[in-house]
């Protein structure tokens, strides 16, 4: 092609034809200039391409890591009811006066299993490796802003500090009450089987009011704070799931 439009501009030289020459070699300028623009025109549309490939990609991944945190948080509300429903049943034996019996050690555990927070980021990191920029729905990015970076760090940190004022405190009763034993077949319950904490004197629990209290206050904790946190987080999970996937569709 560039050797036909060499020849062209060579004859019409070669014909004295000075007017037409200038105006095809305009032309032929033009049509270079059209063609430069296309090509970066073409690149443009090529990159925009593989920007919404990856934005997609980035979001499917943090769709997939969403699905794992409402599937999680709503496992640990299921769990943490259970064992609070165990701890009220502890509750109610000790402050019946009721007998000791074995089956009751790991019940006696019970209290002493700490709560967690866990959220999935990794795909969340992989977003701000590469740049929040690089997605284009500000409503998506405050929600993820919201969930993964202040809610999700305030959350973490609330368990964290309760667990670390619950440690203190239960250290001194195990200390104080139980030696702890191996995993044991429970006919209190054979659904749960868990390692135990045997009294060192049974008696001396069913006259300590402070170890009530403490029951008391992990069976509220449980259905409480810590069940209302999961609940939030749950909710701010399945709502950016919804935005996300409502992206993906378009």
């Amino acid at each position: 092609m560039i050797k036909l439009f060499r020849n062209i501009r060579a004859r019409l030289l070669a014909e004295n034809k000075i007017g037409r020459y200038l105006i095809y070699a305009l032309g032929e300028i033009i049509l270079i200039i059209f063609g430069i623009l296309i090509a970066l025109q073409i690149n443009n549309w090529n990159e925009k391409r593989k920007e919404a490939i990856l934005e997609k990609q980035i979001l499917r991944e943090i769709k997939d890591n969403l699905e794992l945190d409402t599937n999680y948080f709503a496992a640990r509300i299921n769990r943490q009811t259970e064992i609070a429903h165990k701890i009220n049943r502890l509750i109610h034996h000790l402050e019946a006066g009721l007998a000791y019996h074995d089956s009751l050690d790991n019940y006696f555990f019970l209290p002493v299993l700490l709560e967690d927070f866990q959220i999935v980021r990794s795909g969340y990191e992989t977003l701000k490796s590469l740049g929040l920029e690089k997605l284009k729905s500000e409503k998506i990015k405050n929600a993820m802003s919201g969930y993964f970076d202040r809610d999700g760090s305030s959350f973490s940190n609330l368990v964290e500090q309760k667990n670390q004022d619950n440690t203190r405190s239960m250290s001194l009763f195990n200390k104080e009450h139980f030696r702890r034993i191996a995993s044991t077949y429970s006919s209190f319950d054979p659904s749960f089987v868990p390692t135990g904490y045997k009294p060192i004197a049974y008696d001396d629990l069913l006259t300590d009011p402070l170890y009530l209290n403490f029951l008391y206050e992990r069976k509220g904790y449980k259905l409480g704070t810590y069940n209302m946190i999961l609940e939030d987080a749950g909710q701010q999970a399945a709502d950016l799931l919804d935005l996300i996937e409502k992206e993906l569709m378009k």
